[in-house]
């Protein structure tokens, strides 16, 4: 996997030829509380892993895609101006037990993203989590 590192300006990035994505949000506290969508391109293959809440990470699902579902994706990410998110980094300190998500993306120019947060969340995080869903339960109906 590429290696994601925050790099400063990126936030009018265009997100398109994704080399990398990874996108993932606790729902508990218990083992395994959580869920997670990959996107990696290794060797000129895409490589697409879902982890559905309470499943250890050893039983993802992994599905061989292709360029087609990375640019489906990053035209998505591009659509919800999920560029303005690049650096997103807050806390909601008074909870102690709450839920958290994180973000992180490279192109195949360089670029990258990152954002997370903790019992906070950048603007339309719903929409974005909500279409990331669809399109990678998508994939996983149609393989």
């Amino acid at each position: 996997m590429s290696l994601v590192f925050l790099l400063g300006g990126c936030k009018n990035m265009e997100i398109k030829e994704l080399e990398s994505f990874a996108f993932s949000y606790t729902t508990g506290n218990a083992m395994d509380a959580s869920v997670s969508y990959e996107l990696r391109l290794d060797d000129g293959v895409y490589t697409a892993v879902i982890k559905d809440d309470g499943v250890p990470l050893e039983e993802a699902d992994i599905i061989e895609t292709d360029q087609a579902f990375a640019d489906r994706l990053a035209a998505f990410l591009h659509e919800n101006k999920v560029e303005r998110w690049n650096g997103f980094k807050k806390v909601n300190w008074r909870v102690l037990d709450g839920k958290s998500f994180s973000l992180a993306l490279s192109t195949k120019d360089g670029k990258s993203l990152s954002a997370h947060g903790y019992m906070r969340w950048p603007k339309q995080y719903k929409e974005v989590k909500a279409g990331i869903e669809n399109l990678f339960n998508t994939l996983r109906e149609e393989k």
